[in-house]
């Protein structure tokens, strides 16, 4: 079974050689966790590949072991970010949900041995946060859509979304008709919106006037 990178990660990383440490105990738990099988050998002292990577068990304890810890390292992540940005957020107009930074950042096979002797490769699934830098900016781009019955679920979901890097911006139009826009805001050292205007970094047909040149007091 492939070694997932984070593991990889906490072994090499040099806190590792402590074994008092923090990286070594994660090290060891998630050793114990991914591979539990005994090794083998055979009359010349040469190690037995085994059949399987896992029991059928042990590969459900793994991966709801493997969600825990993401959970809990998840909640961890968004009580910081809430500390620090909770009132940024509030004045942007931002509902900040941290399951929409949530990515799966590994598939891992494993030969799961089944109670009937099969065996049967299934995918250990490990997930991580990809969080963007919420450092407070002097500006922020806002997607809005038409929000009509007629737009497309993929176009709904970006609705209000707010972004704070300029390469982050998905590319416009969506599809073909598409009438969804950005909306470039300056802010001020309150974050505070000073001055709107149609995001240029795409070129968008059929704007309005009153979203080609927008002020907000």
């Amino acid at each position: 079974m492939k070694r997932p990178e984070f593991l990889t990660k906490l072994i090499t990383s040099p806190a590792y050689a402590n074994k008092n440490s923090n990286e070594f105990a994660r090290a060891t738990q998630y050793m114990n966790l991914l591979y539990p099988g005994k090794i083998n050998f055979d009359t010349s002292g040469n190690m037995i590949q085994p059949q399987y990577d896992m029991t059928l068990e042990q590969f459900q304890t793994a991966q709801f072991e493997l969600n825990s810890d993401f959970e809990s390292a998840k909640q961890e992540a968004e009580d910081e970010i809430q500390t620090e940005y909770g009132e940024y957020f509030e004045n942007m107009g931002i509902d900040f949900n941290i399951d929409n930074y949530v990515i799966q950042s590994e598939v891992i096979a494993v030969k799961v041995l089944y109670p009937s002797g099969n065996i049967i490769t299934r995918n250990l699934l490990i997930y991580d946060l990809n969080i963007p830098n919420f450092a407070k900016q002097p500006k922020i781009w806002r997607w809005h859509s038409e929000g009509t019955d007629g737009t497309c679920d993929e176009c709904a979901a970006l609705d209000e979304t707010v972004f704070f890097e300029e390469s982050d911006i998905p590319e416009i139009p969506v599809h073909p008709n598409c009438r969804c826009w950005v909306e470039e805001q300056e802010l001020d050292d309150n974050n505070k919106t000073v001055f709107s205007r149609v995001y240029k970094g795409y070129k968008k047909e059929n704007k309005t006037s009153e979203a080609s040149n927008m002020k907000i007091s």
